[in-house]
């Protein structure tokens, strides 16, 4: 399965093991993966393990540095290129 990471695409991850979800406000080519930034009502504490549980192959994507915006929180996860649907980067 490849993720599609277009903008509003709703995205479940987990971090630190607890199940969240948000919505994709942005997706770019990183160096060696995607890069996608979510916002979420959650709270999220900063340096929580990020994975993706539905994409087996995504492995970890990074730790959570989450930034408040607008009455929610920013996080970026790092997506290996292989588990994304990469026409849907920066749509």
């Amino acid at each position: 399965m490849k993720l599609n990471v277009s903008k509003g695409m709703v995205l479940d991850f987990l971090a630190d093991g607890i199940a969240v979800s948000g919505k994709i406000t942005n997706s770019q080519n990183g160096q060696s993966s995607a890069i996608v930034e979510i916002k979420t009502e959650h709270s999220i504490r900063r340096d929580a393990k990020l994975t993706l549980p539905d994409v087996f192959q995504a492995g970890g994507c990074g730790v959570a540095l989450p930034r408040a915006a607008n009455g929610g929180i920013l996080i970026e996860l790092s997506v290996r290129y292989s588990s994304v649907d990469i026409a849907t980067i920066g749509k």
